[in-house]
């Protein structure tokens, strides 16, 4: 992981200073951020949080995202890169389902993967927690947009759906995707390990233009039908690997 997130991004950097390319932008993650729970950032009022919000990452995933957001800003002070880093929501795509892995985005992949398989989803509780959700193909196209516009206004923009959704809900929009999904979310806001926000993405609006264009219900929709064919060529290359 250390090799990836803050060698292998050390090495485009050099790389683009190198070359001659003009910008980078990366993919950073709202964990960077600190834990909002207790403040009101977090339970029970969820205020959108802003870029200019102090950090304080924990996990090591969180640190290397912070090494390399400060990098970026050294190669832009000493080299004039332009650089910014995308602290992304919680995002759901196709490609994560046969991997769902833990913590909150893991819960959420894991209730699509497991619908389309026929399985039941059980989690003890969590229902009303909320957080900030947006589909991958929202994330594709903020790069898109990041990388035509005349100039990057700053060096960090916040990237999600910017409006609160509950796996309550997320779980609703899967079972309207594949009717007959099982699954069972107990009441409260133990929904387990994540980080829970509600990200203000107005700066990722004025300088990129960026707006969210599928809704929770869509997004969820198109996931899973498009996880239908990636479930299944995980299933073929785990039957060839035997």
């Amino acid at each position: 992981m250390f090799r990836v997130n803050m060698a292998g991004t050390m090495s485009v950097f050099e790389a683009a200073r190198r070359s001659g390319v003009r910008r980078v932008v990366m993919a950073s993650t709202r964990t960077v951020y600190p834990d909002f729970d207790g403040t009101p950032y977090g339970h029970p009022t969820y205020r959108p949080v802003p870029e200019d919000h102090w950090l304080d990452p924990d996990r090591p995933y969180e640190v290397w995202k912070h090494a390399a957001e400060r990098m970026g800003r050294f190669y832009q002070r000493r080299f004039g890169l332009e650089f910014a880093a995308f602290r992304f929501a919680i995002y759901y795509a196709a490609e994560r389902l046969p991997n769902p892995g833990g913590r909150a985005m893991g819960m959420l992949h894991a209730m699509i993967a497991n619908a389309l398989e026929g399985a039941p989803t059980v989690i003890p509780g969590g229902a009303e927690r909320v957080m900030d959700c947006v589909y991958v193909r929202d994330l594709a196209r903020a790069f898109v947009l990041a990388a035509d516009v005349p100039r990057l206004g700053s060096a960090a923009y916040n990237i999600g759906a910017g409006e609160p959704v509950t796996p309550g809900r997320f779980a609703a929009a899967v079972k309207t995707a594949v009717p007959h999904a099982r699954i069972d979310i107990g009441p409260g806001i133990d929904f387990g390990p994540g980080h829970y926000c509600v990200l203000d993405i107005s700066r990722a609006r004025r300088d990129l233009g960026f707006e969210p264009r599928w809704s929770l219900e869509a997004g969820v929709a198109d996931c899973a039908a498009r996880g239908r064919a990636v479930l299944a060529g995980a299933g073929e290359a785990a039957q060839r690997a035997r």
